[in-house]
């Protein structure tokens, strides 16, 4: 079904993910309620009216998101041409020139997965990337094989030792830390003024 809706225009995309969304909200009734309170700690001074519309765009975003994980794995390079636009490039070679890899961090935001195809597409980058294993096979396979069409490697999320190879072989590590990996591996940073899990992978991969 995903592979036939990815044949639609991809402003109908759009349309069909952010309605995905809305029916998601309705159902997904924890996590709304994990939203609303999340965005009630951060934005204190919004009108309730507003926080509710944030929480609909975000669930909008996430039905979004499923369709362009779906654009990631079968849509040909000249159909996503069009939507990308790669700003500081410069970085990276100036990063790639030390010899000492690149650990290429971002949030792990609805987005990201289509960004690492749009990334590679524009750059012809082909970097590794954690990645958390799915518990359905099918889904896990299907993923793995749109991956590969931009990466040139997987890494599971707990095997540090690829990544320290990885970096001390210059490649690109793409690394999007959960938001939180329980008390073990986090501490508790201000995030907008409040206490937040925060994981401490990050600082110690930099520092090996």
């Amino acid at each position: 079904m995903l592979w036939l809706l990815v044949q639609l225009p991809y402003r109908w995309l759009l349309g069909i993910g952010a309605l995905c969304g809305r029916l998601l909200m309705r159902v997904l009734r924890k996590r709304r309620e994990i939203a609303a309170i999340n965005l009630r700690l951060c934005f204190p001074d919004l009108e309730a009216a507003d926080q509710r519309a944030l929480v609909r765009r975000h669930f909008e975003s996430l039905g979004i998101a499923v369709l362009e994980i779906a654009l990631s794995c079968w849509a040909t390079d000249r159909r996503l041409e069009p939507l990308v636009t790669v700003e500081g490039l410069e970085h990276i070679a100036a990063a790639l020139k030390r010899g000492r890899g690149i650990l290429l961090l971002n949030g792990h935001f609805t987005c990201s997965e289509i960004a690492g195809r749009l990334l590679s597409l524009r750059t012809g980058m082909r970097g590794r990337a954690l990645y958390r294993a799915q518990g359905n096979p099918v889904l896990e396979k299907v993923l793995n094989r749109g991956r590969r069409r931009y990466l040139d490697k997987t890494i599971p999320r707990g095997d540090i030792r690829s990544v320290v190879k990885s970096l001390r072989q210059n490649k690109v590590i793409w690394y999007a830390p959960d938001q939180n990996y329980g008390l073990r591996h986090s501490v508790f940073a201000p995030l907008f003024g409040v206490p937040a899990a925060t994981t401490t992978a990050t600082a110690r991969l930099t520092r090996l």
